[in-house]
Parts: structure tokens; sequence; C-alpha cells
């Protein structure tokens, strides 16, 4: 790992490590001269040679991506780091970046869905605001591709329901992107993302059904997912709860259509037809 507890990089001080994923290890830490609270973000380099270098990729990607948006719903940039120590891996020398992005306090989608079932209301509230965030990032050009809720933080430090989308690294700007194919389990992954490595916004909206298909079952959607990534039809929530709006099941059922000229072309038609 580049860093570790106590350590000082740029204006920061390392404080503790918040979570180890597959891809990255992301530090709490504190501005030595604000006494701000920030999240560095470093890409794992622990593993084998190829994946230690696709993260670095990872991370770089993310930091280049999020330095061109601001939306009240997508985590925010502060910076990027440079390392300026190489890193010698798979016989290349890299100088890796660090990025450090606004401390969110809170708790993932996922984990607030488990917790206990949410209300109608903040479940139209979170799609709102998820819709609104995807089209701002569909009309810049981004295509997340890996929409879910464990890749959603909300708030909880705030006086109302607001919710952030991260992890930016695996995601795609006017075609470009570190990886072809992303596949996350759950069945929350576009069927021709999967199949293909397509990366089309509507791919995005399968995935905004698949998380609200999560919110009102707490379910994950595979479980309705006969024959996926060649699904035979999109997952019915109403076999997992007793009392289910009409309306958000068919929004479901549409924007999950396997064939994407079926599904929603846009955010903003999802959400029109969610609120109606």
């Amino acid at each position: 790992m580049l860093l570790r507890e106590n350590v000082k990089v740029g204006n920061y001080v390392v404080k503790r490590l918040l979570k180890r994923g597959g891809t990255s290890l992301v530090w709490l830490a504190v501005d030595r001269y604000t006494d701000n609270i920030v999240v560095l973000k470093e890409p794992r380099i622990d593993n084998d040679p190829y994946q230690g270098l696709m993260n670095i990729k990872f991370v770089r990607h993310e930091s280049s991506v999020l330095k061109i948006v601001n939306h009240d719903n997508v985590v925010r940039r502060i910076e990027g780091l440079r390392i300026l120590r190489p890193i010698r891996i798979g016989g290349e020398v890299e100088y890796p970046t660090v990025l450090v992005l606004e401390y969110i306090e809170g708790t993932s989608l996922k984990e607030l869905r488990k917790k206990s079932p949410l209300y109608y209301e903040d479940i139209l509230e979170i799609m709102h605001q998820l819709c609104i965030a995807v089209s701002y990032l569909h009309d810049m050009g981004i295509v997340h591709r890996d929409l879910k809720p464990s890749n959603i933080l909300v708030d909880t430090d705030s006086l109302e329901l607001r919710c952030k989308i991260i992890d930016f690294g695996t995601s795609s700007i006017h075609g470009k992107m570190v990886k072809d194919r992303i596949r996350s389990p759950g069945g929350y992954t576009a069927p021709e993302q999967v199949t293909m490595g397509l990366h089309l916004p509507q791919s995005d909206i399968w995935s905004l059904g698949a998380i609200l298909f999560f919110l009102v079952t707490g379910r994950d959607p595979i479980i309705d997912l006969k024959g996926y990534p060649h699904p035979e039809r999109p997952p019915d929530p109403a076999k997992y709860t007793r009392k289910i709006d009409k309306n958000i099941r068919r929004v479901i059922m549409r924007a999950m259509k396997p064939a994407v000229i079926e599904r929603y072309q846009s955010a903003e038609e999802m959400l029109m037809d969610l609120e109606k």
C-alpha cells in the first residue's frame, strides 16, 4: 500500500483505513490547514501485477472523470495527488494517483435498505435524485457502468435525504474507459454490457431499474432474472412484496427490459414515468 496511518501526503494526514476494496483502499484523512475531513483513495497494488496496473489506471481515470463533474448527487473531487515516489510493478514504472474526495457522513444505500424497509416517499426521493444525476452524467458523455446500491452513499449528516453516486473508476467518458466489460453481482449490470461489452446510457437505465427493484423488495434483482445475462423477461417485484405501487412495478419492468430499445431511452423519461 502507498498510505498508512499518520503519514502526511500533500496537505493531508492519514488517520485510518475506511474500506479495503478489490481495486482500491479508502482512507479517512484530515486537511492539516483547515481541519476538514476528507477521503483519500489509493489503488491497490498488493495483488497480482496485472491487476495492480489496472487499479492504478482505474483511480487515475476516476480522478480525470470527476474533475469535470459538478453535481450535488455525485461525490465531489477535491484534487488528485500524484505520488512522486516511483512504483515498479509488473516490469513497469508508475507514479500512481491518490484521489482526494469529500467525506460523506453516512452509509451506502445497500446498508440503509438492509436495516429496514423504506417509505414510499423516500424511495421516490432517492430515485428522483439518482435519475437527475444520471441524466446530468449522460449529458456530459459519461456512462457510469456500475450503478448499484453499494455505489450510492446516503448522507445522514444532512437535514434532508441526500444521495451521492461514487466509484467512477470503471465509467466511460465519450466512449473511453479502462476496461471493456464490467459485471457486478446481483443482476445490476445490463445484459448487453455483460455479454458484448456495450456501455450505453440505456445500460445505466437498467441499473437504475435494478436499484429501484432492490429498494422496494430488499432483494437483488437476480432472484427473478432467469437465464441472466440472457434473461427471458424483466424481473417482477410483485412476487416478493405484498404491497407495491403499480406505477413503480411498471417502471421497474420497463427499465429492465432485456432489449435495449424497449427500455426508457433516458433517465428523464424514466423519472417522468415514475412521478406520474
